[in-house]
Parts: C-alpha cells; structure tokens; sequence
C-alpha cells in the first residue's frame, strides 16, 4: 500500500482523472438511491470500506464528545434541577461559541483535504497552519463578545434567579478555555483530512477521562480547593482540552510538515471564507434556541429540565452523525482534489445511508425508553416525565435531521457551503416564529417539540433535494 496516497485511493490501480459531464443522478428526495454510472458501481465495497475507516474512529470520537457533555449534565445533576437546568439555558450559548470555531475547522478540512487528494503535503501543511491561526482568532474575537453579552444573555433567557447566576458563571469559564477546546478542534480537522481519524480518537478518550476527574473537583472543591459549582464544569472543559490540544498539534507538525513560521493573512482569510457558512449556520441554530428557550421556561423549571435531558440524549445521535459527516467531508474533498467527481457523489450518499439508517435505530430505543434515560439525569419526577415525552416526539425527527448533518458535511468538503446555510436559515429558522405562534394559541409544550421535530424533518428532506441536483466540478 503506498504511504503517501490519500486512503480512498489505496489499494486501487487505476488512475484518477479529471470527470466532466458525468455525474450519478440521485432519483428522490430521500436518498434512495441508485448509481447507474459504471465507475460507481464497480467499486461499491471499497466505498464502503473507505467510509468506514474514516468513520468508525470519528464516529468514536463524536460519541466521546457526547459522552463529555454527559458527564457534565450528570454532575450537574447532582447539584439539583437548578443546577442542570442552569447547564442546559448556558449550553446553548456554549453551544454557539463552539459552532463560531467551525469557520477555522471546516476551512481548514476543506483546504487539506483537497491538497491531500492532489498529493501536495506542503500546501496541506500550510493550509494546517493558517487554519490553527483561525481558530485563535476566533476564539478570541467570538470569547470576548460571549463575555460581555453573557449578563444580558442569561437574564433574557428567563428562569429562577439561582438558575439565571449558575448559567452566568457557566458560560464564563467555559469562555476562559475557548482558545484550548477551537485549537483541538482544528488539530482534529485536520488529521481527520488526512484520513487519520484514530488519533483524534485516542485523544478524545484521555480528555473524557480526565473530564470525568476533573468535574468534581471542581464542581464541588475537595481539601482547600473551593467549588465553583455549574462554573466548574466550564474550567474543567479548558483544563481537559489543553493538553489534548498541545498533543494533537506535535502530531499535526510531525505528519503535515507544519511549518514553523507565522500563519499569513491571505490563508486565514481563505480559512474563513470557507467555513464562515458553516459556523452561521451552528451559531444561528444556537440562537434559535435561545429564542425557544424563555417559551419552554414559561412552562416551568421541569420543563427547561427536560429540553436538557433531550438535548444530552439526542447528542449521542447528532455526534454519531458528526462522524459520519466528517468522513465524508474528508473523502469528498480527497476525491474532487483528485478529480473524481462521481466517486465524491457517491461517498455523500453512502455516508448518509450510513448514519440514517444508525439514527433510525436510535430514534427507536430513545422514544421507548425515553423515562430510563431521564432518570439517569435528575430523580425528580416532574423532569423524568416532561424528558420521556419530549424524547418520545422529537426522536421521529432524528433520521432526517442525520442525513441533513452527513450532506453537510458533504457540501463542506466540497468547499461548497452556502447551500446548507441556505437551508438552516430557512427550515430551522422557522421554528422560532411557529413556536411563538403555538404559545400565542395556548397550545403547551408539546406543541414546541412538534415543530422541532417537522423542521428537522423537512431540512433533512430539502437539502438531500438540493444534493440531487447540484453538480460539483
């Protein structure tokens, strides 16, 4: 096997040309997909094959990203449900700050990747360093705008003035380590581009264990060393991350090339320019529930409760499919830097048979055992049973909503991001105006999980529409 071939390209003899005017045509909304192109179906297995060892160790390292956040919501929900109420109204706002660092990580991705699949390790190299200079950048600028709009932030969201002073604190130290968790964010972006998606892995699972020690500590002191209470949660997150960060970038250097001089200018700028739609669209969909969240508070505490617990356990599916959108983000862009369109095309649908067919079987479990799962977070009865039926609706929703996640990834590694943009701005954004339309009829809570589910539903299902018909060169 020839080391320095990107991995879609191992194993196989025959050359990668430029393809013009050829493309699998994708017949319905829903991905059921034929590939009538021969080049395709020749080589279904090493499609999958490729998929796979890429996704699996992402898929490894999104679940223990899901399992750090479930850390944190169990420890906070030993403080009480002002305590996990307060971690889930903050999470939003962290939520966004973590999505503004996608406009270094997808550029980055997009830009190794595609000199990944041209075979030039000097331009993936600098295209490494630019993007670590990113990530800085936004860490700094999108930290400092979190910091003095926090006050303002937490107050309109609403709930008890115990719940509104956690949430503050929360969101405070979780901005004193943005520059740790961005950096490790772009580290791993750029070895998964490379197709090295093990070593992000192993990484992930020392900061979960190191999350998992460091919480309570810090949430509830120990020996002279006092309890920051909610807060704690956000210095062990920095605490956790710095070192995974330090160590993801030593291998980056070793294997890229990094260079040691200063990131330019004009490759942060074009870091930026790629992933700027990606990061509008996650730090938009934030915002969004933070215009939710004062209606579901409305409701009561136990209610906020339960949109938390959800959101933990929705996160083990959403970061399922982060895996699988970050194989194929990486995959498509080797592919076009090689020339190969229809290979790119066909690695997006497969990757979205993949998750969506994993998020079915998901949707299943946590719609029947929706009460078990509450009550691993909280043993009040009020927030189990407002849990269980939120999990129960929204759970429909979660198929959709991966192939939507997986086809993003996709158009990222195309460096084609406006079109999901376009499509969170519309199906998502419409939450909002249909929730508040919902309370104004004194409909209750379980109006504002349905539209939640119908939006996903119907991004999932618009953009795999606008898929089948773009053409990528």
């Amino acid at each position: 096997m020839e080391p320095n071939l990107p991995p879609f390209q191992r194993g196989r003899k025959r050359k990668f040309g430029a393809v013009r005017g050829t493309s699998a045509r994708f017949p319905g909304v829903c991905l059921a997909v034929s590939f009538p192109s021969p080049t395709v179906a020749a080589h279904p297995p090493s499609l999958d094959r490729a998929l796979l060892r890429l996704a699996l160790p992402a898929i490894g390292t999104t679940l223990l990203k899901g399992l750090f956040v479930l850390t944190d919501a169990w420890w906070c929900g030993r403080l009480g449900a002002d305590g996990l109420a307060a971690f889930g109204t903050a999470s939003f706002f962290g939520w966004g700050l973590t999505s503004l660092s996608l406009a270094a990580s997808v550029g980055l991705a997009a830009r190794v990747a595609r000199a990944t699949g041209a075979r030039d390790p000097a331009t993936a190299g600098r295209a490494a360093r630019d993007g670590l200079g990113a990530a800085f950048l936004v860490a700094a600028v999108a930290g400092l705008a979190l910091w003095l709009a926090a006050p303002a932030l937490v107050d309109f969201q609403g709930g008890s003035p115990g719940v509104r002073e956690q949430a503050l604190a929360y969101l405070r130290a979780l901005v004193i380590g943005a520059p740790a968790w961005c950096a490790h964010d772009a580290a791993d972006a750029a070895l998964r581009a490379t197709g090295d998606t093990r070593t992000p892995a192993r990484a992930g699972l020392v900061a979960v264990l190191a999350n998992f020690l460091i919480d309570p500590l810090l949430i509830f002191g120990w020996g002279p060393l006092p309890g920051f209470g909610v807060a704690g949660v956000g210095f062990a997150t920095g605490l956790s991350q710095t070192g995974t960060a330090l160590y993801l970038w030593s291998v980056v250097r070793r294997r890229q090339g990094l260079a040691s001089g200063r990131p330019t200018a004009g490759g942060i700028a074009a870091t930026l320019r790629i992933g700027t739609p990606s990061a509008l669209l996650g730090a938009g969909f934030a915002g969004i529930y933070v215009g939710i969240t004062p209606q579901v508070a409305a409701f009561g505490t136990a209610q906020l409760a339960a949109m938390a617990i959800g959101h933990r356990c929705e996160s083990v599916v959403y970061l399922a499919s982060v895996g699988y959108a970050g194989a194929a983000q990486a995959l498509v862009g080797q592919a076009l830097g090689a020339g190969d369109v229809v290979r790119a095309r066909a690695v997006a649908v497969r990757a979205a048979w993949h998750g969506g067919l994993w998020a079915a079987a998901c949707s299943v479990v946590l719609a029947l055992g929706g009460a078990t799962f509450a009550r691993f977070f909280t043993a009040d009865p009020a927030s189990i049973a407002a849990g269980a039926t939120y999990l129960a609706i929204v759970a429909l929703s979660l198929a959709p909503q991966t192939v939507e996640q997986v086809l993003t990834g996709a158009f990222e590694g195309a460096g084609d991001t406006l079109p999901p943009l376009w499509v969170g701005v519309v199906a998502h954004g419409a939450r909002l105006p249909l929730i508040l339309l919902a309370t104004s009829l004194g409909l209750g809570v379980e109006a504002i999980w349905w539209v939640i589910a119908g939006c996903s539903v119907a991004a999932g299902l618009v953009l795999a529409a606008i898929f089948a018909r773009r053409r990528w060169r």
